[in-house]
Formats: C-alpha cells, sequence, structure tokens
C-alpha cells in the first residue's frame, strides 16, 4: 500500500491523552466518555477519508468505510444521565435554559412552586438536603448550587462555550454570575420574598423589604451601565444573559418599571427570549410576562 492512505496505516498515532484533550475541569467517568467520544468521531472522520479515496479511484486505498464496519459497528458514546431539579420561576431558570441550548437529553423535575407555596416534592432532601434549587444529577452525581451546576452543563459541551470562549470571557462571567447572585439575589430579592430570614420581629419585614428595593435599584443601574450591547460578555450568549433574565423579571414582579427605566436591560432580555432554548423554557415553566 503506498501514498497518503498508505501512510496512515504505516504509523499508528497514539491517542491523544485526557491532558491534552483538555478535559481537566470534568468528573473523572465524564470526562473518559467525552474522550472517547472524541475518539469514535476521528475514527468515523479517518474512514470516511478512505471512503472517499476509494470512490475517487485511488486503489491503494481500497478499503471502504461500509466494509470496515460490517466488520466492527462504532457507536456513538452515550452521554450521562441528566435530571435536571427545579422551581418554576426560580433561579433555577438559568441553568434550565443552559440545559436547553446544550442540545442534551435531561429530565426536567419540578420539586416545588415558591409562587403558590406548595410543599417540596417528596424524597427531595435526598437529593439536595439544603432543600434548594436548582440540583443537577450526573448518572450517580448530584451538583448543587447555581454556578456549579453551570460549570457542569458547560463542561458537558465545551464547544458551545456557555461560560465564556477566552480565558478572560470566563473570568468575566463568573465575575458577572457571583456578584448577580451575592448582590442582587442574596443581598437584594431575598430580603423582598423572605424577610423573615433577617428579622424575627415581623414589624420590621416592611422596613427590610424597602431597604432591599433601594439596594436592587442600584445595582439595575450598575448592570444598565455596564451593558453595552445585548450580550453581557463578549459578542455571543454566555450564562450571564439567563441569570439576568431571572432578575429582570423579578424586578417587574416588585414593579420596577423596567422597560422605562433601563433600556439596555430591556434590550438584553428582548433578544434572549428569541432564543429557543429560552421558549422552550418559558413554555415548560409556565412564565408570563411581556418583553
Amino acid at each position: 500500500m503506498s501514498g497518503a492512505a498508505g501512510s496512515h496505516f504505516a504509523k499508528r498515532q497514539r491517542p491523544p491523552s485526557r491532558h491534552e484533550l483538555g478535559y481537566l475541569n470534568l468528573d473523572q467517568r465524564i470526562r473518559d466518555k467525552a474522550v472517547s467520544r472524541l475518539l469514535c468521531n476521528s475514527l468515523a472522520h479517518y474512514f470516511e477519508f478512505l471512503n472517499q479515496t476509494s470512490l475517487r479511484g485511488d486503489t491503494s486505498a481500497s478499503i471502504r468505510f461500509s466494509d470496515i464496519s460490517k466488520r466492527k459497528q462504532i457507536n456513538t458514546i452515550k452521554m450521562p444521565k441528566l435530571q435536571f431539579y427545579y422551581a418554576p420561576g426560580a433561579c433555577s431558570i438559568l441553568p434550565h435554559i443552559l440545559l436547553h441550548e446544550t442540545g442534551l437529553e435531561f429530565e426536567a423535575i419540578e420539586v416545588t412552586r415558591f409562587d403558590r407555596h406548595s410543599e417540596w416534592l417528596g424524597g427531595y432532601k435526598r437529593i439536595n438536603p439544603k432543600m434548594q434549587v436548582p440540583a443537577l444529577a450526573i448518572d450517580d452525581e448530584i451538583v448543587t448550587e447555581n454556578i456549579a451546576v453551570c460549570t457542569a452543563i458547560s463542561n458537558l459541551v465545551p464547544e458551545k462555550h456557555l461560560m465564556g470562549k477566552t480565558p478572560m470571557e470566563i473570568a468575566r462571567v463568573y465575575e458577572w454570575l457571583s456578584w448577580l447572585a451575592i448582590n442582587l439575589h442574596s443581598g437584594g430579592f431575598a430580603h423582598i420574598f423572605r424577610p423573615y430570614r433577617w428579622s424575627d420581629d415581623e414589624a420590621a419585614h416592611e422596613s427590610v423589604k424597602q431597604s432591599a428595593l433601594k439596594r436592587i435599584e442600584g445595582i439595575f443601574e450598575a448592570v444598565e451601565e455596564r451593558l453595552v450591547g445585548v450580550h453581557a460578555v463578549g459578542g455571543s450568549f454566555t450564562a450571564v444573559e439567563p441569570y439576568l433574565f431571572v432578575f429582570y423579571m423579578w424586578g417587574m414582579e416588585v414593579k420596577f418599571d423596567m422597560k422605562a427605566k433601563f433600556p439596555k436591560y430591556t434590550a438584553l432580555v428582548e433578544n434572549l427570549v428569541q432564543r429557543e432554548a429560552a421558549k422552550a423554557v418559558i413554555r415548560a415553566e409556565g412564565i408570563d410576562g411581556s418583553w
């Protein structure tokens, strides 16, 4: 055998190491599956090359992909089983949208409805002892906390860059998510929705809420000033947009005039809700609103 095709058979290349493939942020089991999937894709491209060479009449590459596939079937590596635990309208909207962005199959499990003060799904405490959403089951592993869940989802499809493309973009995405989680979620809306966490005196709850509203308005103004387009980081979609969407909805819920006061923020949300992933979550969670 001679020519380019012959050189492929003459020199076997070693499989790339896990370090070279760059899956250091994944769980060991998920990482191994991802490596296997890439190796299978590489083999498929190689056999396709042989097939095309044969079709051009190059007798030196007489092995056809169809012939090889009869002897050894190359199966697509099965991705891990994903179960996503959420509450409609809660901060779990963020990873819910990201999961739809991945295109992977997952089971969405509603565990409670905060808007109706419903009971939690029986047995959820075994899934997440903290009794919070979101939670993501990846095979036998449970990941909790929004930013951690988003990271796990992004690592399943690193080619989609859900947490940013470049090292600096990734840093900026985590900067945004951390800032929003601490200041708008815990330091803002949590005081409005659950003032009893900050005071046992029921008479003080209204004061807690009013202070939180002032803080939230100031953060919304900072978001508006920081935005320069319909994407918060770089020139493409990242996890920041769905998180900003959560707080935009909550802002409308507590009667902020979001469209009038925050036009750049509104433009980002209007762009986001046109994505198929966002539409799917809005339908699934029964979210009402005019964007």
